[in-house]
């Protein structure tokens, strides 16, 4: 895959979503220095109508998803439904997926790829985002939440160097991996220990879902 384009919904209406907007700034830069078409859905704009309009006019190739949802739908501002399934899927057809967002892969991802979506990357339970709260101002210094979010940018950065779905899970998956290593060692402290079963449950629940897989 050359030259992708892609856009990102990032609302930031609560503490979670807040987090994902900030750390989602990272891939936007990222992007920017590879000269990437980015179509960036951020606040108040990550609502239906927009999401709608943007990926009919625009087609971008990858569509990431931060905010809130379940099995059956992902969710933007306000936790206003973007998508939905039985009715939203063929909107993503041809697309490469990611969607931070709890359960969306249970039932949603699988949908959208028999609909036609190239891929679906996200999580089949929650998505775990364990964080400090002094510092919910300054989510980018936050490194407890580092361990749940940097594996998670991997995902979109490797899609966007031009690896392929497979890729872009597996060196997420590799990075929750060397994480865990980490936090098993004695150079972990105990505050940093106390994160491994979440980390854990994290990797386990994060599925990619081609036609092959299905």
């Amino acid at each position: 895959m050359s030259n992708p384009s892609f856009l990102i919904t990032r609302p930031n209406h609560d503490l979670v979503t807040n987090y994902l907007y900030t750390w989602t700034e990272v891939i936007i830069k990222n992007a920017k220095n590879r000269n990437t078409v980015i179509y960036d859905l951020k606040k108040g704009k990550a609502n239906k109508s927009i999401l709608d309009s943007y990926i009919k006019k625009n087609n971008p190739n990858i569509v990431l998803f931060n905010g809130h949802g379940n099995a059956d739908k992902i969710t933007g501002i306000n936790n206003e439904v973007l998508i939905e399934i039985n009715k939203d899927e063929k909107l993503l057809s041809g697309k490469i997926i990611y969607a931070r967002s709890c359960r969306s892969a249970k039932r949603l991802g699988i949908s959208c790829v028999r609909n036609g979506a190239t891929a679906f990357i996200g999580y089949k339970e929650d998505f775990i985002l364990i964080s400090t709260p002094e510092k919910a101002t300054k989510p980018l210094t936050d490194t407890i939440a580092g361990y749940f979010l940097e594996p998670s940018n991997l995902v979109i950065q490797t899609l966007l160097k031009g690896n392929s779905p497979k890729e872009s899970h597996e060196r997420s998956q590799l990075d929750s991996v060397k994480k865990i290593k980490h936090l098993l060692s004695e150079n972990a402290t105990s505050e940093e220990k106390s994160l491994l079963s979440f980390l854990w449950r994290n990797m386990k629940a994060q599925v990619l879902i081609e036609n092959n897989s299905l």
